[in-house]
């Protein structure tokens, strides 16, 4: 301590730490408050939803979500101290118009910290409850089943030197699944009076069809607490921002004449239901509108990035616009069922009221890609010009999707208020869900592996194993080559039938199959497919996969690599196999004597096995691994002491 030093050899002023009598000849100074006990409530990352800065939306995070949902927090330590048992805590409110109410739902969890630490926080699940059930009346959504009040969820740290930043709390408002049969109808203008512009009128005379046709097959939404066949789902009182379809099996879509067609995040939100679930489980969309492949089958340009979405038209509805119908006002001229009420009749009509435009239909030809896509219907009185083609919809039956998608609209097919019971939307509906339900994950094989490998130099096998199979007259594999662009796109060729085999299982056991390919060139790029065919002669594409031949056995999925090589103690062998499978490894000394079996039984896709050689005299040695496939792979390792 030197009297009278008042700055240190930064020529900065010398701080607390020389007041404290400790010497301080350089060091920055830290003259603020200590923390060493600090964890902060630092997020609320589940459930998560876009809340708007300003207007409807603004009040509040909007979710979508199944009937539970799961609660994740966020904690950081700050502090200085690692910190043990810390009680984190979450609770739920809701507000009721005036104040916030408990809901009684809290859960607790005791974590310890290390230093600067951060953990995710599972709180479990929440059931929030619905307007409806709350007895509560919105002035935006009123007595809904299924939007709910806002609720507060809160989260909390325990006491410690920085309480202000213990807490942290986020406000969500969610629109919760209460569909028995995982169904979801999506329309707009849901109202009594009659809108006075044309886009308006077509959405609300859908709307007033689709649900007309749903009451017609008995589907309601029943009393809001668990006995609805359908969920409602209002479009136009929802931010775009915050849609999410994955929580439902069935979307069954009502499409109005919107000049900008889908919006990019309806289309998006589609997209992504489509592809949530599996074979076993599939999604399906059924949707009518006359305008959606005229509006968004169109190439990309610099202006259009909103509406331009071949990709939803021709991958995900599996349709190609052609171009008007022939004529193009359709009204009073007929369809002819093709995969929807095969050879029956419907007219397409007018609805007679004022200011509604007439029906202007387009013509979509299914297009290639997964699973089968039929037509739906013909126009049966369409004149052909610049194109031959008369398909007025399509049917497709995916290995993990389901999509029907009329090109016309719902209120086209006959208003329900012209004979309801013999409206065409009320028919089109019903076939609609007929076809979905034959093909709702009711796989007529259902698979639970299947792998295509190299095996030895120029062949490949194929194994696949199913647990059950109904109503399945043959199993077929088929392959086609890869190739890829030179811009990184991969292009599928033509499938061909290289095997077949006659089912082994049952509805209530499976079977284990292998398929030998040996007419195979080293550096191709195959893709394999299973496909059963049912009794009636139909085809369902059950699983793929895909490998590269190439001229050696380790780059046929199989390789072997030690390390450390040489080693004086211990070696890691990593295997490496196209799957799972049964193996035996073993240990040979240089004279071909089997020193030790390493391991012998069954083996995942990767493994790794230690091996202890420090007993082991100098010397060089085999490992040698033999697969259930029947592959064999060395490799030389030497022992130096």
């Amino acid at each position: 301590n030197i009297p009278g030093l008042t700055t240190d050899i930064d020529n900065d002023p010398r701080g607390a730490a020389a007041n404290l009598g400790r010497y301080d000849i350089g060091a920055d100074e830290f003259a603020s408050v200590v923390r060493n006990n600090d964890v902060q409530a630092e997020d609320i990352v589940a459930p998560f939803g876009y809340r708007a800065s300003t207007g409807q939306y603004s009040d509040a995070e909007y979710v979508m979500a199944d009937s539970a949902v799961d609660v994740m927090g966020r904690f950081r330590n700050l502090g200085g101290l690692p910190q043990s048992l810390n009680t984190l805590t979450m609770t739920l409110d809701y507000w009721n118009g005036a104040s916030w109410v408990s809901t009684g739902v809290s859960s607790s969890r005791t974590m310890s910290f290390n230093v600067t630490e951060v953990k995710a926080v599972d709180f479990g699940m929440i059931a929030p409850q619905s307007l409806l059930q709350l007895g509560m009346n919105d002035a935006f959504y009123g007595q809904s089943p299924n939007v709910t009040p806002i609720y507060r969820i809160r989260i909390t740290s325990s006491t410690d030197d920085n309480n202000p930043n213990n807490t942290y709390e986020k406000f969500v408002r969610f629109y919760v699944r209460r569909s028995t049969r995982y169904a979801l109808v999506s329309v707009e203008t849901r109202q009594a009076a009659m809108p006075a512009s044309a886009v308006d009128k077509s959405n609300k005379l859908n709307t007033d069809t689709l649900l007309a046709a749903l009451t017609y097959i008995n589907w309601d939404r029943a009393n809001g607490v668990g006995a609805e066949d359908f969920d409602l789902f209002d479009r136009d009182k929802w931010p775009l921002q915050d849609l999410n379809y994955s929580p439902w099996r069935i979307i069954i879509w009502e499409q109005g004449a919107e000049t900008q067609g889908l919006e990019p995040e309806e289309r998006a939100a589609l997209k992504t239901m489509l592809d949530s679930r599996d074979m076993y489980n599939r999604s399906n969309l059924i949707i009518a509108g006359q305008d959606v492949a005229r509006i968004h089958d169109v190439a990309l340009t610099a202006v259009n990035g909103q509406i331009a979405d071949q990709d939803f038209v021709r991958n995900y509805l599996r349709g190609q616009y052609k171009g008007n119908t022939n004529p193009a006002n359709y009204s009073g001229l007929k369809v002819k069922g093709v995969s929807i009420n095969a050879g029956r009749y419907e007219q397409i009509v007018a609805t007679g009221v004022a200011g509604d435009n007439p029906p202007f239909p387009g013509v979509v030809t299914p297009t290639t890609g997964d699973g089968i896509g039929r037509p739906t219907h013909f126009y049966t009185d369409q004149v052909f010009g610049a194109y031959t083609d008369s398909s007025s919809g399509v049917s497709t039956a995916g290995s993990k999707r389901n999509v029907i998608y009329y090109a016309q609209d719902w209120r086209h097919y006959g208003r329900y208020t012209f004979e309801a019971q013999k409206s065409g939307a009320q028919r089109l509906l019903l076939a609609a869900l007929d076809f979905v339900n034959q093909y709702q994950g009711v796989q007529p094989v259902k698979v639970t592996a299947f792998k295509a490998y190299q095996s030895g130099r120029k062949a490949v096998k194929v194994d696949w194993t199913t647990a059950s199979e109904v109503d399945v007259a043959s199993l077929e594999i088929e392959r086609a080559v890869i190739e890829h662009t030179e811009t990184g796109g991969m292009v599928e060729g033509t499938y061909s039938v290289i095997d077949r085999r006659s089912p082994a299982g049952t509805a209530t056991r499976g079977s284990r199959y292998t398929v030998l390919d040996p007419n195979v060139d080293a550096g191709v790029e195959y893709r394999y497919r299973l496909v059963s065919v049912g009794l009636d002669g139909s085809r369902t594409t059950d699983a793929y996969d895909q490998v590269k031949v190439t001229g050696s056995t380790e780059a046929a999925g199989f390789s072997l690599k030690l390390m450390p090589n040489p080693t004086s103690n211990y070696t890691t062998v990593d295997l490496q196999m196209p799957q799972a499978m049964k193996a035996r490894v073993e240990l040979f000394d240089n004279t071909g004597r089997l020193v030790q079996v390493l391991a012998n039984g069954d083996f995942e896709s990767t493994t790794r096995i230690e091996i202890n050689v420090s007993d082991l005299a100098s010397g060089v040695y085999t490992v040698r691994v033999q697969a259930s496939t029947g592959a064999i792979l060395t490799q030389k390792l030497t022992v130096q002491k």
